[in-house]
């Protein structure tokens, strides 16, 4: 009976609209019909993989939000942190005791966040200018920092963590290691960018335009401090494309972590490029589309 098959599609469409992507259409003749139910296996198939992906996607980027959790929640900043306070306390500078109170409350709340993935660029900016505020306690004798951010770009959309350990990076490799210190500076700009067609990459039709195009923000971390020689310069590159894992001590876990966290939120077309000249400083930039924020 002609209504046999058709009955044995309708069913194993409906077993793929409810979530069971193995469920298979099975015909013995008609040519027409078994090419239609051969179609349907086909994207039954497909789209188990494309969910299989996506959770296992969602999965790796919730493990590497707790690394980044745990690295931030760093027993050696917050030991550092507290014996500020209590060295300041001593002094009795009170006033600067409560402003260091008041950055280290502001920086773990908006590290938590209360359990979002997201967060408004200007809560990312009091992130980071938080630790910042607190390093500079530590660190006064060699670290400046600029933050330039225009208020109209300050509701948009971003991941949150993905500048502190960008920033942490400038301090420790930059500045850290020149005689004098420098100036760390943050600013965010944006533009116009092409979309670059990627087979796996799912998400630019998220945020694309229909010109094929889509606005990009542009945040830069630039220092003068040590900069890079190129050999490390290189490594820190592919380390950002995922191409190479940082090392055994950890270095260049932050610059992994947050580079990762772009592809597997925004996919091929975001993501972290470096400039470096050994001497002069480094300039790192995070591209993210332009999404406001909800």
């Amino acid at each position: 009976s002609i209504t046999r098959p058709i009955d044995e599609l309708c069913r194993v469409t409906d077993e793929v609209a409810s979530g069971n992507f193995e469920e298979r259409a099975d015909f013995r003749s008609g040519a027409e019909l078994m090419q239609l139910g051969n179609s349907l296996n086909t994207m039954a198939s497909q789209l188990g993989g494309l969910v299989d992906n996506i959770k296992r996607e969602q999965i790796n980027s919730r493990n590497l939000e707790l690394r980044l959790l745990q690295a931030q929640i760093n027993p050696h900043f917050l030991y550092n942190t507290l014996d500020n306070i209590v060295w300041l306390s001593e002094d009795d500078r009170k006033e600067e005791v409560a402003s260091i109170v008041t950055s280290l409350s502001r920086f773990f709340r908006t590290t938590l966040s209360g359990g979002r993935d997201y967060v408004r660029i200007k809560d990312e900016i009091s992130h980071v200018e938080a630790y910042l505020e607190i390093q500079q306690f530590r660190y006064r004798d060699i670290m400046d920092y600029e933050i330039d951010i225009p208020e109209k770009l300050m509701d948009y959309s971003i991941i949150k963590m993905t500048l502190q350990p960008i920033v942490e990076n400038a301090l420790y490799h930059g500045l850290k290691n020149k005689r004098g210190g420098g100036t760390i500076r943050i600013g965010l700009s944006e533009r116009a960018a092409e979309v670059v067609e990627s087979g796996d990459d799912i998400f630019h039709g998220i945020y694309r335009l229909e010109d094929g195009s889509f606005y990009q923000l542009v945040l830069t971390v630039w220092d003068d401090g040590m900069g890079m020689k190129e050999e490390e310069l290189l490594r820190i590159r592919r380390i950002a494309e995922g191409l190479e894992r940082p090392s055994l001590d950890n270095s260049g876990f932050g610059i992994a972590n947050v580079a990762e966290r772009l592809r597997l939120n925004y996919g091929a077309n975001c993501g972290i490029t470096y400039e470096s000249e050994y001497g002069r400083g480094t300039k790192v930039e995070i591209f993210i589309p332009e999404i406001p924020y909800d």
